[in-house]
């Protein structure tokens, strides 16, 4: 999947492709998803983390300082979820993200 272009996929997209019955459908699109492990835990009676890779999906995890950043973030833009948060969080280049306010 490289040098497919990156999609930061939430709960609500997953959750309606699998409840349309099209969720392995996704995976067939030209781009390289990824989503939190917040996400994929919710997703988890569905598919497995272990069946989600496998179908092309990266789970990406955070560390206590990214968790802490975002924490943050959603003190001072409350109209935004932490996954929301987490999404702009992914997209941004390390070099900026120290920027984000």
């Amino acid at each position: 999947m490289t040098g497919q272009k990156k999609c930061i996929i939430d709960a609500s997209i997953l959750l309606d492709f699998i409840e349309g019955g099209i969720f392995d459908t996704l995976f067939s699109l030209p781009f390289d998803f990824s989503t939190s492990d917040i996400v994929a835990d919710e997703i988890s009676r569905s598919y497995s983390p272990s069946e989600l890779h496998a179908l092309g999906l990266k789970i990406l995890g955070l560390e206590a300082e990214q968790v802490l950043m975002i924490e943050t973030l959603q003190i001072e833009h409350i109209e935004l979820s932490p996954n929301d948060l987490f999404s702009v969080y992914s997209c941004t280049p390390a070099s900026l993200t120290s920027h984000i306010r």
